[in-house]
């Protein structure tokens, strides 16, 4: 992550472009989102699966034009990204380009700004982006200003949402999508194939809950936690971690919207 930049609050990602005629059709076929239907400045938040259903990366998807895309993670997760498009681009007529940039978003803006507000600004501004959890992440403390805001502002506001990084949340090949606590964002459930689905669906569609789920926690419950979870990422008077199925600890995040 990086710091404040005049009213701008910035923080480094690695990104991975996919240009050509063939670009569209197969992030389609590999990603939880629907790409088809993405025009020109849109993005969503995506899961990137393995075959068994289990995340390898939590990333934004964005259309720059019909044959180029570009998906964004955390820093250090876009060679991860990368190998998985890369491992089923077979006779595909589209190019894979992995690189690192710095998305921006305006201070203070917090749970105001939607992300496809943010992308086409994205589009239209040179990478000026929205990077957080959508219209239902916490604000900055009231009063906050260009001045005084850091990078604990943010990973606050991030714990507090309940929102998983990569790394701490979300290590690849670990987690199911269910336990991630994004697939109301990440995951559209009527746009066909892709790797790693059949495990999704069948639990959305019987209704089945994750061994274990992402909960929002006081740091009192987080003490308290022992046997029944483990404490992933804390920040100021919260923290986040799994918690085993049953155990009536922390809160689950969301509702959540892109």
């Amino acid at each position: 992550m990086t710091d404040v930049a005049g009213d701008l609050f910035g923080v480094e990602r690695d990104v991975v472009t996919v240009v050509g005629v063939d670009a569209r059709t197969y992030l389609h076929g590999q990603l939880s989102q629907d790409v088809q239907s993405l025009g020109a400045g849109d993005s969503r938040w995506t899961l990137v699966l393995n075959p068994n259903g289990r995340v390898e990366v939590l990333a934004r998807v964005l259309c720059v034009a019909d044959d180029h895309f570009e998906l964004d993670t955390e820093a250090d997760f876009g060679e991860v990204l990368a190998a998985r498009l890369n491992r089923f681009r077979i006779r595909v007529k589209a190019d894979l380009e992995q690189s690192t940039t710095t998305l921006f978003a305006p201070l203070g803006q917090f749970g105001e700004r939607s992300v496809q507000e943010s992308a086409r600004a994205a589009h239209q501004n040179g990478r000026i982006g929205w990077w957080g959890t959508g219209s239902w992440m916490d604000k900055l403390p009231s009063g906050t200003s260009s001045a005084d805001t850091t990078i604990d502002d943010y990973e606050r506001a991030r714990v507090a949402a309940g929102w998983p990084a990569m790394g701490t949340e979300i290590v690849p090949g670990e987690r199911i999508a269910t336990e991630v606590a994004v697939v109301a964002v990440a995951v559209n459930f009527t746009k066909g194939c892709y790797p790693g689905q059949e495990l999704v669906e069948r639990m959305d569609s019987r209704g089945s809950q994750a061994p274990r789920q992402l909960r929002i926690l006081t740091l009192d419950e987080a003490a308290a936690l022992g046997e029944v979870g483990e404490i992933t990422s804390v920040a100021g008077d919260k923290a986040l971690g799994y918690v085993r199925r049953g155990a009536a600890v922390g809160d689950v995040p969301g509702p959540a919207s892109a």
